[in-house]
């Protein structure tokens, strides 16, 4: 703030991270982020904020919504008590990490790795795994690190598996360099090329106790490198000859990053033969 000599007063100024329609647009969200780990003076701060919509002489656009998010005391990540008027002006949520959402989401951006992204398909609850003062654990972002460490060092097994265990630790980094190891000599990851162009006799995993291993990769291969909708025939062609769970899994994922793939007979009779798979709906733009 700064004084205002003539009517011994001193005036704030807003800060320029709060919305201003000119600048931020009518309509948007403030987000307050890592929340609980702003001390409470700050956080004290904000309580008219979101309970009156303004504070001083600001006033927050009428277009504009309030969301908090934070990391749990359980955590480890330094959080500070937040008061129960705070916490009583917000509608609480706990989310859940989700194993095929991180896949899905990762090869949906073409960094991750197939083989990763089925691991941790396989192996669910190492998505997220958490021990006391353990320094490299399994978290969405370590994986994210796993991933893309594996797509470029993939001819030095000891190398990978130490930089693998720098991430999430020896035991995950151990059953992963495992799982790498079941799928380079238990079978067939068929090429893109092959299943686009030849899907009635592409590889398909043939011995069960590599069912998943393989089946999650090719899932992989697949959702990395379909983008139009013309490549849709021969993915369902393709996916008629996997279990039909693994066949879902990957529609889903192409659900996710496109839903314009869909728009083809294929994919119709597809669902029309399997009424009990669903999708989720997709939010509608603002």
């Amino acid at each position: 703030g700064y004084l205002d000599v003539d009517n011994e007063k001193t005036t704030w100024l807003v800060p320029d991270c709060l919305p201003d329609p000119e600048v931020h647009g009518h309509y948007g969200n403030l987000f307050l982020d890592e929340f609980a780990q702003g001390v409470p003076l700050v956080t004290g701060g904000y309580s008219q904020l979101i309970l009156d919509r303004h504070v001083g002489s600001y006033k927050l656009p009428p277009g504009w919504q309030i969301t908090a998010a934070s990391n749990d005391r359980v955590h480890g990540c330094n959080t500070n008590r937040i008061g129960a008027h705070l916490n009583n002006r917000f509608g609480h949520y706990m989310m859940e990490p989700n194993a095929d959402d991180w896949a899905a989401h990762e090869m949906s951006t073409g960094l991750g790795d197939a083989r990763v992204c089925s691991f941790v398909r396989s192996r669910p609850g190492l998505l997220f795994h958490m021990e006391k003062d353990a320094k490299a654990f399994p978290t969405m972002r370590a994986w994210t690190s796993v991933s893309k460490a594996v797509k470029k060092v993939d001819d030095d097994a000891d190398f990978l598996q130490g930089l693998v265990a720098s991430f999430v630790g020896n035991g995950p980094s151990d059953e992963l360099m495992g799982y790498l190891a079941l799928i380079a000599q238990g079978g067939e990851i068929p090429t893109w090329d092959q299943i686009r162009h030849n899907p009635g006799t592409a590889p398909v995993p043939s011995q069960s106790h590599q069912t998943t291993a393989l089946s999650f990769a090719i899932i992989g291969v697949i959702a990395n490198n379909v983008d139009n909708v013309d490549d849709m025939p021969a993915v369902i062609h393709y996916i008629k000859r996997l279990e039909k769970d693994y066949a879902a899994t990957l529609l889903h994922d192409l659900w996710i990053k496109d839903d314009a793939l869909f728009n083809c007979q294929e994919v119709t009779r597809w669902r029309a033969d399997n009424p009990t798979v669903v999708f989720p709906p997709k939010a509608e733009a603002a």
